[in-house]
């Protein structure tokens, strides 16, 4: 993770990573995806990159992205960065994967709820709605 000390990251943060990569192979078109997962393996989310910033050589390259994981709700997560590439048809083949860094989102200090539960809600929390209160019975 680039500018972070620790793994933890509210959901408003964007995670930042620096890769350093090297393709000795020719290929036209080279792709990244980062795939989150639960720790069972259970897919979550992935992001996917179609052109990476990177040309055939013998030397190790460098590019960073960053990536938003607001939809994330709190957990524990696991990476993947899975290297593909693609024809003009939207074949694709993978070219590596590699098992990346563990990762959780936290809530932000200030509020206390209870611990989020992805087997049983789902894994995409979506925005409180908003409540007001309606004409009551017992108030008029």
């Amino acid at each position: 993770f680039i500018n972070k000390d620790v793994n933890s990251f509210y959901r408003e943060e964007k995670i930042k990573i620096e890769y350093n990569v090297r393709y000795s192979k020719a290929l036209e078109t080279v792709g990244l995806r980062f795939e989150v997962r639960m720790l069972d393996g259970t897919a979550v989310a992935t992001a996917v990159s179609e052109n990476i910033p990177i040309k055939c050589s013998d030397r190790v390259q460098s590019f960073s992205a960053s990536y938003d994981v607001s939809n994330l709700v709190e957990g524990v997560y696991k990476t993947y960065y899975t290297f593909f590439t693609y024809n003009e048809y939207g074949n694709y083949r993978n070219i590596d994967c590699v098992p990346g860094l563990q990762f959780s989102i936290v809530p932000p200090d200030e509020r206390c709820i209870a611990e989020w539960d992805g087997q049983q809600w789902g894994f995409v929390q979506l925005p409180s709605p908003e409540t007001k209160p309606e004409r009551s019975e017992l108030n008029g």
